[in-house]
């Protein structure tokens, strides 16, 4: 099963809306309590690292602006 960066948004949401519920690749997951919930977020943010992905979702940007004087 490849985990994708959307899959730790839903959890991330999940976990700061006390919800025990998570859709994930279109399944809906009832979790037994918390504690699972934030395990199973783990485990897929280091699948994530070992594979190259970020799993926060952060992204860098840089922008260079002229000024038309």
């Amino acid at each position: 099963m490849a985990f994708t960066t959307a899959d730790i948004t839903a959890l991330d949401r999940a976990i700061a809306a006390s919800e025990l519920k998570v859709v994930l690749e279109g399944r809906e997951v009832t979790f037994d309590n918390f504690e699972g919930l934030k395990a199973r977020r783990e485990f897929i943010a280091s699948q994530l690292l070992t594979s190259g992905a970020r799993p926060t979702g952060a992204f860098r940007y840089r922008f260079t602006t002229f000024r038309g004087d």
